[in-house]
Order: structure tokens, then sequence, then C-alpha cells
């Protein structure tokens, strides 16, 4: 399980059309349609990937999007790995950019990702914990919406 608000990762996730994928966003795109269904009953086991990337330009969304995803990592027991992904070479000399908003705080990985092994029973308590999100399939709808529901 995949759980992201980055709309190239997203894609690049639900298109892959890897089996047994579950995919989840805060955003839908047509273009997820092509994802392969998830089916819980096809796994013995799970692992769940949080994936932190810079929120810059997502404001309020960000905020909600990442403090959902943070309370989930509190709530399981681990263990968690935590690896970072994408090296940004240049995210130093970005950072001095002082005249675009946000530059000094790009990091210096595109990625975050943290990980643990959970069981596929625990999908239901996880989706409830995770309200703006669901699953990338370019239909599905989170228990809660944002206002403006577009991919940023």
């Amino acid at each position: 399980m995949v759980v992201s608000y980055d709309a190239l990762l997203t894609l690049t996730v639900s298109t892959s059309k890897l089996p047994r994928m579950l995919n989840l966003t805060p955003f839908q795109n047509p273009v997820y349609q092509r994802s392969q269904r998830f089916d819980p009953a096809q796994c013995a086991a799970m692992d769940l990937y949080l994936v932190r990337s810079y929120t810059g330009g997502y404001g309020k969304v960000g905020d909600v999007v990442t403090a959902e995803m943070d309370s989930l990592a509190r709530s399981l027991p681990g263990p968690w790995e935590t690896r970072p992904f994408s090296l940004d070479p240049d995210a130093a000399r970005k950072r001095k950019l002082s005249f675009i908003g946000g530059a000094s705080d790009l990091p210096d990985y595109r990625y975050i990702v943290r990980l643990t092994p959970i069981a596929p029973s625990s999908l239901g308590d996880i989706l409830r914990e995770l309200p703006h999100f669901s699953e990338a399939d370019g239909v599905s709808k989170p228990a809660e919406d944002f206002s403006a529901p577009t991919e940023p």
C-alpha cells in the first residue's frame, strides 16, 4: 500500500500495472482509471509505504494530508524504516533563491519514505485514519473531501 499526496508519484504507481498494489491519494485523475483494481483477499501480507514529498504549493491541503499521515504513523506499532529517495543535487542552491517563496524549506531529497509491514485485516482501520485519501482509481471519493478537490 502506497500513501502519497504527490501527483507524479501517484500517477507513476497507479499506471505501473503492479499486481496487489493499493495506491491512496487525496486527488483523483481520470488517468488513474487504468490502474489495476486492488483485491485485499489476494494479500496474505502487506507493507505500508507513507511517502512524504515537498508540499510548498499545497497550503492548507498539504497541512491536512501530512497531519493524517503522521497520525497514522503514530498509531501503528511498526517497526518502521525510513529512507530518503531521489536526491535533489540542486537543493542547496535552490534554498538560496530568496525571491521564490518557500525555497528555504526545500529538502535535500524529493521523497521521504516510511515503511512498515501491516496486517491486511487492518486495512479498514488505516482507511479511517486517512479520511482525505482514497484509492487512486480515477473515481473513488475520500470520506472527507477538500473544497477544491483538484490536483495541485
